[in-house]
């Protein structure tokens, strides 16, 4: 469940009056984090871009392999393919940035009290063009990592907890329950599907009961045969209603993330094997038709925003923004109930923007609707 280079939260074994912090996190997050591109464009010069060079160096931490983004190109290379350039290198981070910091904040909600208890985590927002570790840029633009926190503090969830522990041969679902109120009758559903959309595992499990502010151990799955090279993780789960309550979808590799026996070096990463998400930039294209509309409520706006997916692909990591226009700038800030989310074939989703009006600069709201595996489409919302 940790990402890929996220730390486990230190312990603190100063005296015996200190033990009652152990399991506490001091600080945590991401030392190298990389805006979307169209604030990136907005503070490295055109003919600067790429490769990335001293332009970029100016806007990063003073550590050692920080200064020159060290860690942040070593991951996007080895996990999803060397970039092409800027924009496919801002793409490909924003995955980083998803999956390492909802695995960060996964961790504490998944794990008990004695050894998750608290972490404050570096940082929320930069005050400059900077790609020194936060959640949203100096732009107030919200990437990869902002979306990745928000569904790993979500107060209800279904997290998986990948093959990492032992022998390797299991992996983990904890129904977790961050609220005051016990949740009862909650049912489980865990899916595997390749990257063509075949089911290949499935398992559910029904009455669950999970306390106030306490996880449950909900199921194993062992290893899965037949899966293709990068694969989809599925983890829903229903009230006793059967209302959805979580979609939260992970992808995975059969190639094993491995920290090795090296002593790892702080602020490096020096894996003796890493997962191999290449695959992801093979995916048949799927197609998305999105409908959007715009209502207003005194000075604030909203856009409800529904991509369908109504081909036999997977629609993978859809990024709708609201636009000044189909031409303009990003309507910023903003705030987004969910983004960055898979659609699966014949399904959709709601995502929710909330704006100031006057942030529109006199312009008709538009939706940008972007993809993985999609192409391009702007739509207005009526």
């Amino acid at each position: 469940m940790l990402g890929p280079y996220s730390w486990r939260p230190p312990y603190f074994w100063f005296s015996k009056k200190f033990r009652a912090a152990q399991g506490s996190c001091a600080e945590q997050g991401d030392n190298e984090s990389i805006p979307p591109f169209e604030s990136l464009k907005k503070f490295i010069p055109a003919d600067k871009l790429w490769p990335i060079n001293e332009h970029w160096y100016l806007h990063a931490g003073a550590i050692r392999g920080n200064s020159t983004l060290e860690t942040i190109q070593k991951v996007v290379e080895k996990r999803y393919g060397a970039p092409t350039g800027a924009e496919d290198f801002c793409r490909k981070a924003q995955l980083a940035h998803y999956e390492n910091t909802r695995a960060q904040f996964e961790d504490f909600a998944a794990n008990d009290w004695a050894t998750h208890k608290m972490t404050l985590y570096w940082m929320l927002d930069s005050q400059w063009p900077s790609f020194f570790g936060h959640l949203i840029d100096a732009y107030l633009n919200p990437g990869g990592a902002y979306f990745g926190a928000k569904k790993g503090l979500r107060p209800i969830s279904l997290v998986f907890d990948y093959y990492a522990t032992g022998d390797r041969s299991i992996a983990n679902v904890y129904a977790v329950n961050q609220t005051l109120r016990p949740q009862h009758g909650l049912r489980a559903t865990v899916k595997f599907y390749n990257l063509d959309a075949t089911l290949k595992f499935s398992k559910e499990v029904a009455d669950i009961r999970v306390g106030p502010t306490s996880r449950e151990h909900v199921m194993t799955v062992p290893r899965v045969a037949g899966l293709s090279a990068t694969y989809f993780v599925r983890c829903q789960l229903a009230d006793a209603a059967g209302k959805p309550l979580v979609d939260n979808v992970y992808w995975q590799s059969t190639t094993d993330d491995d920290m090795g026996e090296a002593e790892q070096e702080a602020f490096m990463l020096n894996q003796a094997s890493w997962a191999d998400f290449s695959a992801l930039n093979t995916m048949a294209k799927a197609e998305v038709r999105t409908s959007a509309t715009h209502s207003q409520i005194g000075d604030q706006s909203r856009v409800n925003i529904t991509p369908a997916n109504p081909s036999p692909h997977v629609a993978f990591f859809v990024r709708a923004s609201v636009v000044q226009g189909a031409d303009g700038d990003q309507v910023l800030p903003i705030t987004y109930q969910d983004n960055y989310v898979t659609i699966f074939p014949g399904e959709s989703q709601a995502i929710r923007a909330k704006f100031r009006t006057a942030d529109l600069n006199g312009r008709k709201p538009q939706v940008r609707v972007e993809g993985y595996n999609l192409t391009l489409q702007i739509v207005a919302a009526e």
